[in-house]
């Protein structure tokens, strides 16, 4: 199904070799000034996200497909993506600002664009660097809105901006002020009060803040990567098709200690800083 996916988006290529105007309701965020969702040129046109979110999918697919086995097929998507990567770039880039603009006028400049290229990993270190300064300080950028943040709050663990990401959690608090419970489909004025695809700060604080990743089909084994910006403690418990994965951390400005267990037939690593630190199955206790 991923495979046949992907081949049809082929034929949206244009003259350009990038892709044109998807049929199809092309919605990328409920941002205020995109008409139903549709950022500019989606409809009929080229537009950067629209090409983005394919190339960081078809990175995806490349490393699905080496994890099953399948090395020409992860070679073919990767393939893609870089040559897609590179088209589109020479379209939408702007040197004078250091983003990506989503228009080829080079006038609509928006995070979403930003985010999607840095998760893509297709791009060099200057330009992943000015991309990264730009989605901290440039203040005429589009805002996400709640789902799409996701894609930003990945852009900004990646490139460990983890106080960026609080920062931008914010927006969440407000949610109480209004007397929910539960997260909403888009800023006011919203059609749904409870929509599923606002709670992924839920999944940010094990898998960004926590740091917790599987690193192999099955969750068999893990990394534990913690970024844990203002946080000094966290004591989690994730849910593990083998049991859980228990990480208590503590840390002060001159110690971090880590109490980890994870299932009996699971191992891992924890990164601190640049140091790593071997995890066995079951307990392990580390302090630095």
């Amino acid at each position: 199904g991923m495979r046949a996916t992907l081949e049809g988006f082929q034929r949206f290529l244009d003259d350009d070799g990038i892709i044109s105007s998807p049929e199809g309701w092309n919605f990328v965020d409920w941002v205020k000034d995109w008409e139903t969702g549709i950022p500019p040129e989606a409809i009929a046109g080229q537009n950067a996200t629209i090409n983005w979110h394919f190339i960081y999918t078809l990175t995806l697919a490349a490393d699905l497909e080496k994890q099953l086995g399948e090395p020409e097929l992860a070679m073919l998507w990767q393939r893609r993506a870089e040559t897609l990567a590179t088209r589109v770039m020479a379209i939408f880039w702007d040197e004078t600002r250091g983003l990506i603009a989503e228009d080829g006028n080079k006038q609509i400049f928006s995070e979403h664009t930003q985010s999607l290229a840095l998760l893509s990993g297709l791009l060099d270190e200057t330009t992943e660097a000015r991309i990264t300064q730009g989605l901290l300080n440039d203040s005429d950028l589009i805002r996400t809105t709640y789902y799409f943040s996701h894609y930003l709050f990945e852009a900004y663990g990646l490139r460990q901006e983890v106080e960026a990401l609080q920062n931008r959690l914010k927006q969440w608090d407000s949610l109480h002020e209004l007397g929910l419970k539960t997260t909403v489909e888009s800023p006011e004025p919203t059609r749904s009060d409870c929509h599923a695809w606002a709670a992924h700060p839920l999944f940010h604080y094990f898998a960004t803040f926590v740091g917790i990743r599987p690193t192999s089909p099955n969750f068999q084994t893990v990394a534990i990567r913690p970024q844990l910006g203002n946080i000094t403690q966290v004591n989690c418990t994730l849910v593990h098709p083998l049991g859980h994965i228990k990480v208590h951390l503590k840390t002060t400005d001159k110690q971090v200690y880590a109490d980890i267990t994870l299932p009996e037939t699971v191992s891992g690593v924890l990164y601190i800083g640049d140091t790593t630190y071997p995890l066995n199955p079951l307990r392990t206790v580390i302090e630095i």
